[in-house]
This record gives C-alpha cells, sequence and structure tokens, in this order.
C-alpha cells in the first residue's frame, strides 16, 4: 500500500496521465504500473491503465484491466463506464448498456455515464429512452456541446424537426464553430 509513498502514487498517476496526452503510451503504461506496484488495491490506477490502453486500441486488455479494478472496488462506477466505453468500442451495445446502467445504479448523477448511456441507446434505435437520458444530461450539465447534438440526432431520427431545429441552434450558441451543427440545421428547415 502507498500510504506513505500515497503522493508518490498520485505523481505517478498524473505523470501517466500527461505522457498519454503527449502520445507517449509506452512511457504511461510503464509509470501507471510502477503505480499499481505501489498501491495494488487502489482501483483508480487500474482505471487509468485501461484508459491509456483504450488510447492504444488495445481493447481486450482494457477490459481485463477494468475488470480486476471492479475486483478491488465492485461499486466503482468510473470503471462500469470505462468499461462500458470499451464494449461501446466492440459495438456490444448491449455490455456496453448494462455497464452504463451499472454506474448509473452507483451514482445516478454521473453525467458522462448518463452521456454514453444515450449514445448506445442511440445505436441501438431505443430513440425514445435516449432522448429521455439526453434531457438529463442537460438538465445536470447544461452546457454538454454533446448531448445537445446527440439529442437534435434522436430527434430528427424520429421525425421530430422542430425540436430538431431547437436543439441544434442551442448547440450553435454554445459552439458557434461547430459545423455539423450548422449542416444538421440545414436539414431540420428542409421539413
Amino acid at each position: 500500500s502507498c500510504l506513505v509513498g500515497s503522493e508518490m502514487c498520485i505523481r505517478d498517476s498524473i505523470m501517466a496521465i500527461i505522457q498519454a496526452e503527449l502520445q507517449q503510451h509506452d512511457h504511461a503504461i510503464e509509470t501507471i504500473n510502477q503505480a499499481i506496484k505501489k498501491d495494488p488495491k487502489d482501483q483508480r490506477y487500474y482505471n487509468s491503465k485501461a484508459n491509456i490502453l483504450m488510447r492504444q486500441q488495445h481493447i481486450e486488455e482494457a477490459i481485463t484491466t477494468l475488470k480486476q479494478a471492479l475486483k478491488i472496488q465492485p461499486n466503482y462506477s468510473i470503471a462500469h463506464n470505462t468499461l462500458g466505453r470499451c464494449y461501446y468500442q466492440k459495438n456490444d451495445h448491449s455490455k456496453a448498456l448494462s455497464h452504463y446502467k451499472e454506474a448509473l445504479v452507483i451514482d445516478p448523477d454521473f453525467v458522462d455515464a448518463q452521456y454514453n448511456y444515450a449514445l448506445s441507446l442511440v445505436c441501438t434505435e431505443a430513440l425514445e429512452e435516449a432522448i429521455s437520458q439526453l434531457k438529463k444530461v442537460i438538465e445536470q450539465a447544461p452546457h454538454h456541446v454533446k448531448a445537445y447534438g446527440l439529442l437534435g440526432e434522436a430527434y430528427l431520427a424520429i421525425s421530430q424537426y422542430k425540436l430538431a431545429s431547437e436543439t441544434y441552434l442551442k448547440r450553435i450558441d454554445l459552439q458557434p464553430q461547430h459545423a455539423n451543427s450548422y449542416y444538421s440545421l440545414g436539414i431540420t428547415a428542409l421539413h
């Protein structure tokens, strides 16, 4: 355990994240493995490692790593959300939805899990439920640009052109440089 050296473990974890951002994935994995070696019971390090592995497209290894995190802390909502993202990348939406749901049972206000859940719902064409979920995301995070975009797409898919148009206008308000929002708004104007 890293009780005395917990600052060192946190430093290692932060360093791994920075290395990953700089595309130094091998160094990032090495650094996070050092943190895990120092404190193998801290589930956060496994989640960090899984995120780095996902960037490298090592999805199966990321899944295995996240399962280790969940053995340590079964109610770790962040690992469930990350595991959902892994399954989403594999186009296994039923497993993705299952892990997003689990994350939301643990933490109903977890905005990233709410959005990811809605994204998988859209992919499975469960549009009404996705719309409901996206409204919750926007209620909790009124500046969540991606949620407005996905909500607009869902409205468009069910031919709710007026609602789609209003939603795209809100997204444009938040992110005026987003060209796809203008394009999508134009599509709504054709109907």
